[in-house]
């Protein structure tokens, strides 16, 4: 939002129709911010030009990563920048919140394994190199607190993907799982987070070499 503010053109590319519509309500007032509602894997457009700078904020690890950073590069204007952001647990994960995870892994095929921070920040790192389609710049972290009483953990917990991509019944009984854990929670749930942040650059086209 900030950006906007600053009046700068911004062209959001955003999966699913009810953020969107959101997003589109919350920037009404910004003429120059436009969105489309589309994968970004299959996105096109003839009127957007290249961009100086391309952001993605706790998303683009669901984007193909046989896709993700060739668009990325193919968008992006000559020495243009790629940021990327994440929300991420810090090493000390409270034990409710572990335990509400241990409780998800029951009715998912996923397993959740809390990484430690510099597991998670090597894996980025690693994966924006070997692209090689960008250069890494640089890499800033921010520490926030967050404090929930249960019932806004419970309603924060239900709004992920992982519990949104369940079956209803397996939503009932794990929602239900969730209030017995937390009735016994008669404190707010501290959480510190941190805000990663991976700042890249449009590597520089290879030159082939001149025959003489």
């Amino acid at each position: 939002m900030s950006f906007a503010q600053r009046g700068l053109k911004i062209h959001c590319v955003e999966l699913g129709e009810k953020l969107a519509s959101l997003l589109k309500e919350n920037c009404e007032k910004y003429p120059r911010v436009t969105i489309d509602v589309s994968p970004f894997e299959t996105w096109q457009s003839n009127t957007v030009s290249q961009a100086q700078l391309i952001y993605s904020a706790a998303a683009f690890h669901w984007i193909d990563k046989n896709i993700k950073y060739k668009k990325c590069g193919d968008l992006l204007s000559d020495n243009g920048f790629l940021a990327l952001m994440w929300h991420e647990h810090t090493d000390d994960t409270p034990e409710i919140i572990t335990k509400s995870y241990e409780l998800l892994e029951r009715y998912s095929d996923k397993q959740f394994h809390f990484q430690s921070r510099l597991e998670r920040r090597q894996r980025r790192i690693d994966e924006i190199k070997r692209s090689g389609y960008f250069t890494l710049l640089e890499t800033f972290e921010y520490k926030w607190m967050s404090e929930q009483t249960p019932d806004e953990f419970i309603k924060a917990f239900k709004s992920q993907s992982s519990y949104l991509s369940l079956d209803h019944q397996s939503k009932q009984m794990l929602s239900n799982d969730l209030s017995q854990l937390l009735s016994h929670h008669n404190e707010p749930v501290n959480k510190e987070y941190v805000t990663a942040v991976y700042l890249a650059q449009k590597k520089a086209p290879q030159c082939e070499g001149k025959e003489a």
